[in-house]
């Protein structure tokens, strides 16, 4: 189980440092270079100097991925480690949650944290905060089947300022019912090390991913939209709370 961790946090750093490398150049580095300021170097000068500077980043990422690939030091994944954590709080609050580097570099925080080993209590510790978070998305989705509209419209996207769909009462129980056993399971989980509460619990944590990642339209990290309230709320605060909660599933899936 070591090594599956210390193999995923090592593809994790290779694919962050592609997309760091190649959307650097598309999508920064080229732009800027087009409408460079006068800086007091000479210009050529200063273009390769922020090239080689922002490309060592990725290199460095690709020593790392070799380093947990190669190496079974546990001081070393717990530098790695560590280095991916504050990497990814900075990235995140940095961006407001915008920048989708965030939960790739948390991500590979938690398989080294795996990887080391998490005491007991750490695990009885998600299985609550997963637990009692679903039970009040679970109420939430009660009193909105109820009538309830407090928060409603800025739970679903908007698409020319209006909701661009409008769940009905029995679609929102049935979401508040799945909440509320992902939450039972979830409880159940911290306390056993049954196979089926694992698999379960690993099947929560991929929904949830999915939901960081999103549909590439109206909502997760890749949207399109980002100027409504759904959007702004998605970004600060849903897609947070979806990786939390995916993060809390894998831990009590594989710890």
């Amino acid at each position: 189980m070591v090594m599956i961790l210390s193999v995923v946090a090592a593809a994790l750093f290779v694919l962050i440092a592609g997309l760091h490398s190649v959307l650097g150049e598309r999508l920064l580095l080229g732009p800027l270079f087009e409408k460079m300021p006068p800086v007091r170097l000479p210009r050529r000068f200063a273009e390769r100097t922020l090239r080689f500077a922002w490309h060592l980043t990725t290199v460095a990422w690709l020593g790392f991925a070799a380093l947990l690939v190669l190496s079974d030091d546990p001081t070393s994944r717990a530098i790695v480690g560590g280095v991916a954590l504050v990497t990814g709080l900075v990235a995140g609050v940095a961006s407001k949650g915008a920048h989708f580097a965030w939960p790739v570099f948390l991500t590979i925080a938690l398989c080294l944290a795996l990887a080391g080993g998490l005491p007991p209590s750490f695990r009885v510790a998600a299985a609550v905060s997963v637990a009692s978070t679903l039970a009040l998305l679970s109420a939430l989705h009660v009193y909105w089947a109820a009538g309830g509209r407090l928060g409603f419209d800025a739970a679903v996207p908007h698409s020319n300022g209006a909701p661009a769909f409008v769940p009905g009462p029995a679609v929102t129980l049935w979401v508040a019912a799945a909440l509320a056993v992902a939450g039972a399971v979830a409880l159940h989980a911290g306390w056993t090390s049954a196979s089926a509460s694992r698999v379960l619990m690993a099947l929560g944590a991929a929904v949830f991913a999915v939901r960081v990642v999103g549909d590439f339209r109206s909502c997760g990290l890749f949207k399109r939209s980002t100027s409504d309230r759904f959007a702004r709320l998605d970004t600060r605060l849903y897609v947070p709370l979806c990786f939390a909660l995916s993060t809390g599933c894998l831990v009590l899936a594989v710890a």
